[in-house]
């Protein structure tokens, strides 16, 4: 029972318990373009990522990556959003 309320307290906070940075796809420290770019290769399949670059790229909480993380990453990225994840 304690498990799977930290489980649960871990998807609904902002920094989760294995230190992810959300939309630092590449995990170089900041969220740049390239993170976008990294999301978008992942779900076209030219690109595989490593579970914490899948947690750090999924940053609408859905499970999946795919071009709404790509773009929120980029939004981002350029200062057009200002916090992520974005669930």
């Amino acid at each position: 029972m304690l498990l799977a309320a930290r489980a649960k307290y871990d998807e609904l906070t902002a920094e989760p318990a294995d230190d992810i940075m959300y939309g630092d796809v590449d995990a170089n420290g900041t969220v740049e373009a390239t993170d976008a770019l990294w999301a978008l290769q992942a779900y076209v399949g030219s690109r595989q990522l490593d579970d914490k670059a899948f947690k750090a790229a999924d940053v609408n909480l859905d499970k999946e990556v795919n071009t709404s993380d790509a773009l929120a990453i980029l939004q981002y990225a350029v200062k057009l959003r200002d916090k992520l994840p974005i669930a």
